[in-house]
């Protein structure tokens, strides 16, 4: 089986990459493809402003991790007890370009499929334009669930796991009050899964102990997940 990926990252730092590519490349094929002088506009000036808000909001959130550590050290102290720290100073955000319009990533993918259509269209002027979606070969045996536990809802466990292209997961419990081994708790076909079985009584805990192997086409497919275990109690 063949997996085509969207040709649009899914990171915003990568879609800024992708559109700022598609912006300085898709001026070479305006008369080819009948791209018109506002769309062209808007893409390039779109790129610009793109661009600009993505590396600002990183800016903001290495200022905020800045000035979270600022405010715990002079709440709690550190290794520099009574040595005052500089307050972190807010970023400079330079004059922003001139806005456009919400929307200029859908806006750039639907001329993206348009050129595509186009009757001109080549894929060696796709892959320059950046809107050639990449193909694997998806080998479902080869899958191997990962995933994590935290507790929630009163401290039953939640299964958190991540569905990719298979159908769902079994997930198998050991509990270590009646399970020698594990057994079947349930097949999910939605992450996140919660585990709603009784908890311990007041004053005590249990270690449970989970594992998952993907389901593919109606039976299992793929390896075993490694165990990983969990401490429950009231």
């Amino acid at each position: 089986m063949v997996i085509e990926h969207r040709f649009i990252p899914s990171d915003n730092p990568g879609k800024g990459v992708w559109l700022k590519n598609f912006a300085a490349k898709v001026p070479l094929y305006k008369d080819k493809y009948n791209i018109t002088d506002e769309e062209l506009a808007d893409i390039i000036q779109g790129s610009f402003y793109f661009s600009y808000v993505v590396d600002r909001h990183k800016q903001v959130e290495e200022f905020k991790i800045n000035w979270t550590t600022f405010r715990d050290e002079l709440r709690d102290g550190n290794q520099q007890n009574g040595i005052t720290l500089p307050l972190p100073t807010l970023p400079d955000f330079g004059t922003p370009p001139p806005a456009v319009p919400n929307g200029i990533l859908k806006r750039a993918a639907l001329l993206a499929q348009r050129i595509k259509k186009h009757p001109a269209y080549v894929e060696a002027d796709g892959r320059d334009l950046g809107i050639v979606a990449e193909k694997s070969a998806f080998d479902p045996q080869k899958n191997k669930p990962a995933f994590s536990i935290r507790l929630i809802e009163g401290g039953h466990p939640e299964i958190v796991w991540r569905k990719g292209n298979m159908d769902g997961v079994e997930i198998w419990v050991k509990r270590n009050t009646n399970n020698k081994d594990f057994v079947l708790l349930a097949y999910d076909q939605r992450p996140n899964y919660t585990d709603m079985h009784p908890l311990p009584e007041a004053g005590s805990s249990e270690v449970w102990q989970y594992r998952l192997i993907y389901r593919y086409h109606d039976k299992q497919a793929g390896m075993w997940s490694d165990v990983a275990s969990v401490t429950v109690g009231n």
